[in-house]
Protein backbone atom coordinates (compact mmCIF):
# COMPACT_ATOMS: atom_id res chain seq x y z
CA UNK A 1 0.00 0.00 0.00
CA UNK A 2 2.97 2.21 -0.62
CA UNK A 3 2.08 5.84 -1.34
CA UNK A 4 -1.65 5.27 -0.95
CA UNK A 5 -2.04 8.93 0.00
CA UNK A 6 -0.92 10.02 -3.46
CA UNK A 7 -3.49 7.88 -5.26
CA UNK A 8 -6.33 9.02 -3.04
CA UNK A 9 -7.91 11.73 -5.22
CA UNK A 10 -10.98 9.78 -6.40
CA UNK A 11 -12.37 9.08 -2.92
CA UNK A 12 -15.04 11.17 -1.17
CA UNK A 13 -13.24 11.16 2.18
CA UNK A 14 -10.87 14.14 2.66
CA UNK A 15 -7.27 12.99 2.82
CA UNK A 16 -6.34 15.60 5.43
CA UNK A 17 -8.33 13.65 8.04
CA UNK A 18 -6.02 10.66 7.64
CA UNK A 19 -2.71 12.54 7.64
CA UNK A 20 -2.88 12.84 11.43
CA UNK A 21 -3.16 9.11 12.08
CA UNK A 22 -0.34 7.91 14.28
CA UNK A 23 -0.03 4.52 12.68
CA UNK A 24 2.05 3.30 9.79
CA UNK A 25 0.48 3.48 6.35
CA UNK A 26 1.23 -0.21 5.89
CA UNK A 27 -1.62 -0.95 8.31
CA UNK A 28 -4.09 0.79 6.01
CA UNK A 29 -5.58 -0.60 2.83
CA UNK A 30 -8.14 0.64 0.37
CA UNK A 31 -10.89 -1.73 -0.63
CA UNK A 32 -13.98 -0.84 -2.68
CA UNK A 33 -13.43 2.86 -2.01
CA UNK A 34 -13.07 2.45 1.76
CA UNK A 35 -9.94 2.99 3.81
CA UNK A 36 -9.49 0.09 6.17
CA UNK A 37 -7.36 -0.11 9.30
CA UNK A 38 -6.88 -3.83 9.61
CA UNK A 39 -10.42 -5.13 9.10
CA UNK A 40 -12.11 -1.97 10.42
CA UNK A 41 -13.49 0.86 8.30
CA UNK A 42 -11.83 4.25 8.91
CA UNK A 43 -14.61 6.75 9.56
CA UNK A 44 -14.20 10.39 8.45
CA UNK A 45 -14.76 13.05 11.10
CA UNK A 46 -17.99 14.30 9.54
CA UNK A 47 -19.57 10.87 10.14
CA UNK A 48 -18.38 10.32 13.74
CA UNK A 49 -21.67 11.54 15.28
CA UNK A 50 -23.75 9.34 12.96
CA UNK A 51 -21.68 6.26 13.80
CA UNK A 52 -21.78 7.01 17.54
CA UNK A 53 -25.56 7.39 17.39
CA UNK A 54 -25.85 4.10 15.53
CA UNK A 55 -23.57 2.31 18.00
CA UNK A 56 -25.55 3.68 20.95
CA UNK A 57 -29.00 2.90 19.52
CA UNK A 58 -29.59 0.12 22.06
CA UNK A 59 -28.13 2.24 24.89
CA UNK A 60 -25.32 -0.23 25.45
CA UNK A 61 -23.06 0.30 28.40
CA UNK A 62 -19.71 1.87 27.62
CA UNK A 63 -17.71 -1.37 27.63
CA UNK A 64 -20.05 -3.10 25.18
CA UNK A 65 -20.21 -0.05 22.94
CA UNK A 66 -16.40 0.10 22.78
CA UNK A 67 -16.20 -3.61 21.97
CA UNK A 68 -18.73 -3.23 19.18
CA UNK A 69 -16.92 -0.21 17.75
CA UNK A 70 -13.53 -1.94 17.89
CA UNK A 71 -14.94 -4.77 15.81
CA UNK A 72 -16.06 -2.64 12.89
CA UNK A 73 -14.91 1.00 12.83
CA UNK A 74 -11.82 3.09 13.54
CA UNK A 75 -10.83 6.68 14.08
CA UNK A 76 -8.20 8.26 16.28
CA UNK A 77 -9.26 8.49 19.95
CA UNK A 78 -12.55 6.64 19.34
CA UNK A 79 -12.68 5.54 22.99
CA UNK A 80 -12.83 9.16 24.19
CA UNK A 81 -15.72 9.88 21.81
CA UNK A 82 -17.61 6.80 23.03
CA UNK A 83 -17.07 7.71 26.69
CA UNK A 84 -18.37 11.22 26.06
CA UNK A 85 -21.39 9.96 24.11
CA UNK A 86 -22.42 7.56 26.88
CA UNK A 87 -21.87 10.15 29.63
CA UNK A 88 -23.96 12.70 27.73
CA UNK A 89 -26.85 10.33 26.98
CA UNK A 90 -29.90 11.66 28.84
CA UNK A 91 -31.79 8.35 28.65
CA UNK A 92 -28.84 6.38 30.03
CA UNK A 93 -28.42 8.86 32.88
CA UNK A 94 -32.13 8.69 33.69
CA UNK A 95 -32.23 4.89 33.75
CA UNK A 96 -28.86 4.34 35.31
CA UNK A 97 -29.22 1.91 38.16
CA UNK A 98 -27.39 2.64 41.34
CA UNK A 99 -25.92 -0.38 43.07
CA UNK A 100 -28.21 -1.76 45.73
CA UNK A 101 -27.13 -0.70 49.16
CA UNK A 102 -26.46 -3.61 51.48
CA UNK A 103 -28.42 -3.58 54.68
CA UNK A 104 -26.28 -3.10 57.74
CA UNK A 105 -26.10 -6.31 59.72
CA UNK A 106 -25.49 -5.95 63.41
CA UNK A 107 -24.06 -8.98 65.11
CA UNK A 108 -25.83 -10.15 68.21
CA UNK A 109 -23.62 -10.50 71.24
CA UNK A 110 -23.81 -13.93 72.82
CA UNK A 111 -25.34 -14.06 76.26
CA UNK A 112 -23.17 -17.03 77.25
CA UNK A 113 -19.78 -18.37 76.18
Amino acid sequence: MKNWAHSYGHFDIPLREYRNLQVREAQHTIEDGCILYGQRVCIPKKYHKNVLDELHTGHLVMVKMKALARSFVYWKDIDKYIEEAVRNCVDCARHKTDPAKAEVHYWEYPSMP
